[in-house]
């Protein structure tokens, strides 16, 4: 790539990604669905309508990378947060969140018996500073915010302890228009099982469990049958791209940079800033996973 390309790619990405304002087509009459690069971890941001939500928030470690993301994304207040489960990659910068922006609801999954760190204290303590309280989502649940309708699917087993807490993950799956996306936590085989039951389909798939592969994740793909795929990780599972590769579902690795999805309730639109240098190591053939408007990372 030469220096030209490089500076032209790197300033394009600055001006969409890395400014205090939004990118101009985060209009209210789209949805933009914007998946951090924080690791191996979920950090996700949805706006539509003047509202924004947010499910989950990475690691304590990268609670400045979410609180700037937030910002870089024009997020002032949150209308709804959800934290699919309590990992601490997914409650670990929740506190910050809280002490940083009003937040107007708090859903989350139960608590599985055991299951106990210092995130999740900091995380129940920043709720009580902030005058909130959790609302635990102990059934299908629908909602509907800034014009998105979403549905809260609770795991169907209340028994999980600590060691099974992927499996205790929420499902958060929403329609805009036409457009439909799914947002499944770190759901394992087990809960996949219970997500092939609601006979659900989307354009938009972020990959369980950073992308990991399960034994039901052929079916998890031929039943929903996206068009779209984002892998919160810092590495991909060989089997799992296998699988999307075979499908043809276009792709995209939140460690080569955020992903953003943007929706006009007909169809999406999905493009990728792209890190530099990447954040992984290439393995095999593979030899770019970032799709961006302006460059090729190759």
């Amino acid at each position: 790539m030469s220096i030209r390309r490089w500076l032209f790619g790197a300033l394009m990405a600055l001006l969409c990604f890395g400014t205090a304002a939004p990118c101009a087509f985060a209009a209210e009459e789209t949805l933009t669905v914007s998946f951090a690069d924080v690791g191996e971890a979920d950090c996700i941001l949805l706006q539509c309508g003047g509202t924004n939500v947010l499910l989950d928030a990475a690691e304590a470690i990268s609670a400045p990378q979410v609180l700037a993301f937030l910002k870089s994304r024009g997020v002032t207040s949150l209308d709804a947060v959800f934290l699919s489960h309590f990992d601490q990659d997914h409650v670990g910068g929740m506190a910050a969140v809280l002490r940083s922006f009003p937040v107007e609801a708090v859903y989350t999954s139960y608590l599985p018996a055991g299951k106990s760190s210092r995130e999740i204290d900091a995380f129940y303590m920043a709720l009580e500073s902030a005058g909130l309280t959790a609302t635990v989502i102990e059934e299908e649940t629908a909602l509907s915010i800034g014009g998105v309708d979403y549905t809260v699917y609770p795991p169907q087993d209340r028994t999980l302890e600590a060691k099974d807490s992927n499996n205790a993950s929420l499902l958060l799956y929403g329609t805009y228009g036409e457009s439909r996306f799914l947002l499944p936590g770190d759901a394992e085989k087990k809960e996949i099982r219970e997500l092939l039951g609601y006979g659900l389909s989307c354009e938009l798939l972020k990959l369980p469990h950073h992308g990991r592969r399960e034994g039901n994740t052929d079916k998890l793909l031929d039943a929903l049958q996206p068009d779209f795929a984002v892998i919160c990780a810092s590495d991909y599972d060989e089997k799992t791209l296998a699988a999307l590769d075979k499908r043809g579902i276009e792709t995209y690795l939140t460690a080569d940079g955020p992903v953003t999805a943007v929706s006009d309730g007909r169809g999406w639109s999905v493009t990728q800033s792209c890190d530099f240098p990447s954040n992984r190591t290439q393995k095999g053939t593979v030899t770019s996973f970032c799709y961006s408007p302006f460059f090729s990372c190759a």
